[in-house]
């Protein structure tokens, strides 16, 4: 009789230890997957932010074709504002790479970058 219930025991156990095996094969795969994917995301965005850093560190393009007023008028800006402190201006020349502030300063769309639009009151219709 011991020996029987001593066998039931072990069988149980068996099936319960095989059945906790199952599942913990089902988790490995899908943590597998999980970090499969994960590596493939990070290798994408690897090559993503390597191909940022090449496109900011290649030289600009020269602006050719523009009329002389234009450069005058920035130059002239650049003078009479006096909105870069010259340590400011020291300090950017002896840089290699560019700043946020650089790629800023290109892509504004005036000379001395832009300005709060004022929005006025609309007239009332009489």
């Amino acid at each position: 009789m011991y020996q029987m219930v001593q066998e039931q025991i072990q069988a149980h156990l068996a099936e319960e230890l095989s059945n906790w095996k199952a599942e913990q094969q089902v988790h490995e795969g899908i943590y597998v997957e999980w970090i499969t994917n994960l590596e493939l995301e990070v290798s994408k965005l690897c090559t993503e932010l390597t191909e940022a850093q090449r496109t900011i560190q290649q030289p600009g393009p020269v602006r050719q074709n523009t009329p002389a007023t234009d450069t005058q008028l920035n130059q002239v800006n650049k003078h009479d504002n006096n909105q870069t402190p010259k340590a400011r201006e020291m300090s950017q020349q002896s840089r290699q790479e560019p700043t946020f502030a650089d790629l800023a300063a290109l892509l504004s769309t005036r000379p001395g970058g832009q300005e709060w639009q004022e929005v006025t009151k609309k007239k009332q219709k009489n």
